[in-house]
């Protein structure tokens, strides 16, 4: 192509026509104005897809945006008592009287829309300072950066999110390298005292010790892949139908033979309903939430009573076990059922037994707590809602 036909073409545009389509599809409302902040010329109307509004006097900025201070003013855009605030208003005043443009002024517009809602508004605001023959104007381009900074904020609490979660896991990591050592190195160090010591009786204590820490051990791992399915959101859930009566039956008969030799100085006590009670639920996961209870309970019971049961209350069902142990001081009750809390350092634990019941109960849609008085005794319990777990067995 020629020059002279590059020319030919360039010269055929037709200026006007070409800005009028930018100014219909461009992202941002673009006003020009007067000193007197009335608008000579807009884009708003194309862009609202509006008709523009049937009056003799030329709007001024906020009258054209629907500011809320502009809209109920009785004199309209600069009249109201909070103008004089806008920053805006300062801008373009400033603009006008220094002769100079300004960019990227970031403000929150109050927008009344059709139905008289107000709608608060991000805004970037840019003027170009015109110094024409008749009078000096000022051309203003509106971003609307609201869904920016939605976004931007979401951005954040990603970010700050991603950054506990990095936290809570190196945190983790720590925490389950010194609870597994701890019982690894009791289990090596009493084997290998076990295999030179002669007396029967302190061989005897070195076994329980072992065995103790292997239990401890045990646990640990199966908490940690509990605490690990939980993260990635795979704990699983086999629901079925059972006699809640009978279940309660046996784990009295569990309870019972964990509380060994306390047997003669804690009392079990076992309150459920006369009739059979059907539900349908995972059984496994229920007897994990009321065993790791009765284990807390045994261990903080030395003399008293234990009782475990369920009532009905409402439309919720209301499982419970209830000790006459040390109880838990009212200070440190909010924590028990965070991760990693051993309240008593004199009782081994993983710390993480009451976080797993606690994601286990939300996962059956009910409510767990602990209501404790320090010296007397706690009571931690757990509700299931009626309409979920006998639903299945109704239909």
């Amino acid at each position: 192509m020629s020059a002279n036909t590059k020319l030919t073409q360039i010269q055929s545009i037709d200026s006007q026509a070409v800005l009028n389509a930018v100014l219909k599809n461009v992202n941002a409302y673009v006003l020009l104005i007067n000193s007197d902040v009335e608008v000579l010329f807009t884009n708003y109307y194309d862009i609202k897809k509006e008709e523009p509004q049937a009056t003799d006097d030329l709007l001024r900025v906020g009258d054209l945006l629907h500011c809320y201070n502009a809209e109920t003013a009785e004199g309209g855009c600069g009249t109201h008592v909070l103008c004089a605030k806008c920053e805006v208003r300062k801008a373009i005043e400033n603009s006008f009287r220094c002769e100079a443009s300004f960019t990227n002024i970031e403000d929150k517009l109050e927008i009344v829309h059709e139905n008289g809602a107000v709608k608060v508004c991000d805004v970037n605001i840019s003027g170009k300072y015109l110094k024409t023959k008749s009078e000096p104007q000022l051309v203003l381009t509106l971003h609307d950066i609201t869904l920016l900074k939605k976004t931007q904020l979401e951005l954040e609490k990603a970010k700050q999110k991603a950054e506990q979660a990095n936290q809570s896991k190196s945190d983790f990591l720590s925490n389950m390298g010194h609870e597994i050592r701890n019982p690894l190195n009791a289990i090596v160090g009493f084997s290998e005292l076990l295999l030179e010591e002669t007396d029967e009786e302190v061989r005897q204590q070195y076994v329980e010790i072992i065995r103790m820490n292997n239990g401890l051990l045990q646990q640990l791992v199966a908490d940690i892949l509990d605490i690990s399915k939980i993260e990635a959101g795979r704990l699983e859930f086999v629901n079925m139908d059972i006699d809640l009566n009978q279940f309660m039956t046996e784990l009295e008969q569990i309870t019972n033979f964990k509380l060994g030799e306390k047997q003669h100085r804690v009392t079990l006590v076992k309150s459920c309903p006369d009739t059979s009670f059907y539900i349908h639920i995972d059984p496994n996961r229920l007897m994990q939430v009321m065993t790791n209870f009765i284990t807390n309970a045994i261990k903080f019971t030395d003399d008293g009573s234990i009782e475990i049961g369920y009532e009905q209350r409402g439309e919720e069902l209301y499982l419970f076990v209830k000790d006459t142990g040390e109880g838990i001081p009212e200070d440190k009750l909010e924590q028990v059922f965070d991760r990693f809390v051993c309240l008593k350092k004199k009782h081994v634990g993983t710390g993480l037994g009451l976080a797993i019941c606690q994601t286990i109960v939300d996962k059956f849609g009910g409510r767990i707590g602990a209501d404790s008085v320090y010296g007397k005794g706690s009571t931690f319990w757990f509700t299931l809602p009626l309409n979920a777990i006998q639903l299945d067995l109704l239909n």
